[in-house]
């Protein structure tokens, strides 16, 4: 929940990462998507800025295993969305490839049609 003045504290962008790591969701942020807007913004913030390993700027109040706990979170998160990344190529061309055995075997049953005739 945001402090009242509408800021995340260090304690909030823990709970919101640990809610998107244990998602297990396909697509890691996808959850997000029907979320409240502010929880998504924050997201679509703190990732990048770990990204660029400016997490350091974010820290500012907390003890050190505030400090990590996020880091953790956030680098298993960014794994997660890079293989779901890496695997979307995969996934796309064995979806193409289904179409296409499906596309040829209705095509290998007309000309058996047609033969029969």
């Amino acid at each position: 929940m945001p402090l009242p003045t509408g800021k995340f504290a260090c304690r909030h962008d823990i709970m919101l990462l640990q809610q998107v790591s244990l998602s297990r969701l396909v697509e890691p942020h996808a959850w997000i998507l029907n979320g409240e807007e502010a929880a998504q913004t924050r997201f679509k913030y703190l990732l990048p800025k770990h990204e660029k390993g400016e997490s350091a700027s974010l820290r500012k109040s907390g003890t050190s295993e505030e400090y990590s706990e996020p880091d953790q979170l956030l680098t298993d998160i960014k794994l997660r969305v890079d293989d779901f990344a890496e695997n979307e190529a995969v996934r796309k061309d064995a979806a193409k490839r289904k179409l296409e055995g499906v596309e040829n075997s209705g095509l290998i049953m007309r000309q058996l049609a047609m033969a029969e005739l």
